[in-house]
């Protein structure tokens, strides 16, 4: 069916604290007092969905690594060789429920079966006998052992062995191309390496306010002291019709306490025009404290790896 394609956003108001609108609330307010759009930004983090070797980019590789990224023309892929007993990377967890993870690597041939370990924040996960050849490894991480925000991923190796008649003297314990990492629910492989969560900033344009476009799973935290009588509110939509559904949640962190304020859903609708809702959240029990705030967005359980939601016209006002 062909047509327009609407946006339906459902808003959860937890008791007191937040509540939808149509309309604008911004622009009914005046400039805020905390600009969250603007410079200097909220810090951004995006959970690790992939982690690819050999392409160039080493932020999530830790230790026990070759620093030369390699390829293989012939299979066409890029790799990193393991030089070490253990070799670790780190990645992030914004949900902590079970994590499966599929990683694809070749063991370097060795007379005895090269058996690796998985560990998880130093738990064992997994147990499995690689094979020299690329081929992929599934294994579960169980909430248990994650944490929110960054975990270490550590590879134990049983053999280091010496390479023989080359002049290449490092020790290789396996080549790995690639880990990708999400819920159980998720097909992993379903449509091919899943885009890489992010957050970014878009500037102004005469017709649009400047905004932070989010490829979530991804949290936007800004460290701030609220204003008296404080109030967040921002505009969210999702990035084109047809987007998979997404839920923003908004948080503060005070000392050791998280509070959960509100929880919003966009969803793509079958009926009438484009449609866009503005989110307020009452801040003002907070009026005069040092917390951090936080927005995370998210796809919906068991859609699509990635969604993609714009926010603009976010700010701190107060009433």
């Amino acid at each position: 069916m062909h047509g327009a394609v609407r946006t339906l956003l459902v808003c959860i108001a937890l008791p007191l604290f937040a509540s939808c609108q149509d309309g604008s609330l911004a622009t009914s307010s005046g400039a805020p007092i905390i600009d969250l759009t603007g410079r200097p930004g909220a810090a951004a983090i995006g959970e690790t969905r992939r982690i690819l070797f050999g392409a160039g980019d080493r932020t999530l590789l830790l230790d026990g690594w070759s620093q030369i990224d390699e390829r293989n023309p012939e299979l066409d892929l890029t790799f990193v060789w393991a030089t070490e007993v253990e070799a670790s990377v780190s990645f992030q967890v914004l949900d902590v429920v079970a994590q499966q993870l599929l990683v694809k690597l070749s063991a370097f041939p060795r007379v005895d079966p090269q058996m690796i370990t998985v560990l998880v924040n130093g738990e064992q996960v997994s147990r499995f006998e690689a094979q020299p050849m690329f081929l992929e490894h599934r294994f579960v991480a169980p909430a248990r052992v994650l944490r929110r925000g960054d975990n270490r991923l550590t590879f134990r190796h049983e053999g280091l062995p010496l390479q023989r008649d080359s002049r290449d003297h490092r020790r290789l314990a396996a080549a790995y191309h690639s880990i990708l990492i999400g819920p159980e629910c998720l097909p992993l492989r379903g449509f091919g390496l899943p885009p890489r969560p992010r957050v970014y900033r878009q500037g102004p344009t005469k017709t649009t306010p400047a905004a932070l476009v989010v490829t979530g799973p991804a949290t936007l935290r800004r460290h701030l002291r609220v204003p008296a009588g404080g109030v967040l509110r921002y505009h969210a939509f999702l990035e084109a019709p047809g987007r998979a559904p997404a839920v923003a949640t908004v948080r503060i962190f005070e000392d050791e306490t998280t509070h959960d304020l509100s929880e919003t859903r966009l969803a793509s609708g079958l009926f009438g025009g484009g449609r866009s809702r503005d989110v307020e959240v009452d801040l003002s029990p907070w009026s005069g404290k040092k917390v951090e705030l936080e927005i995370e967005v998210r796809p919906d359980t068991c859609r699509p790896p990635v969604t993609t939601v714009v926010i603009d016209r976010a700010g701190i006002f107060s009433r």
